[in-house]
């Protein structure tokens, strides 16, 4: 074929050709035109699904910063103490560590688990099957990792930076 031909008219003429002597059984199913439809319709929605995902991340790391700050805020005079008993900083950031690990992962796993059951019940009533992209979903949740570290690392350092004085405050 011709590149500037126009690949809908030769699709009569081959399938006539393929036809000969078969009763007409061989019949298109789907248009080029069709088909390109179906795909932006398919480019769409990984669009939407993609931003979905990164909207997604980015509420997570807001709440994983506002529940660590949180977190330390109430504790800012028992953090005091403890420093002025001479517990290091470095132990008070392990501490807030752990547990900013403990609510990244419980957070990871809960969205993990909804996610996968939602697209079970997507597969079940649409009756289609869903793949995803091992290396891409590895990646996402290298980056909600990574992100979730960094926020919930944020206020541990600005709690790090007081004084004892300004810990006991009420």
């Amino acid at each position: 074929f011709k590149e500037s031909a126009d690949s809908n008219d030769y699709i009569p003429m081959i399938i006539s050709s393929l036809n000969i002597g078969r009763e007409n059984k061989i019949k298109l199913l789907e248009t080029p035109d069709l088909f390109k439809k179906i795909n932006k319709i398919i480019s769409f929605l990984n669009k939407t699904l993609f931003l979905m995902l990164a909207l997604g991340v980015g509420i997570a790391g807001f709440f994983t910063f506002n529940i660590t700050m949180t977190s330390l805020l109430e504790k800012k005079s028992s953090i005091g103490i403890l420093s002025a008993v001479g517990m290091s900083k470095s132990r008070v950031f392990r501490i807030f560590l752990i547990q900013n690990i403990y609510i990244l992962l419980s957070g990871l796993f809960l969205g993990i688990t909804l996610a996968s059951f939602s697209l079970k019940v997507i597969e079940i009533v649409l009756s289609i099957s869903i793949y995803f992209d091992s290396l891409k979903v590895f990646g996402f949740i290298f980056i909600i990792i990574t992100l979730g570290m960094l926020l919930g690392v944020i206020p541990i350092k600005k709690i790090q930076k007081l004084s004892i004085i300004e810990l006991l405050k009420v």
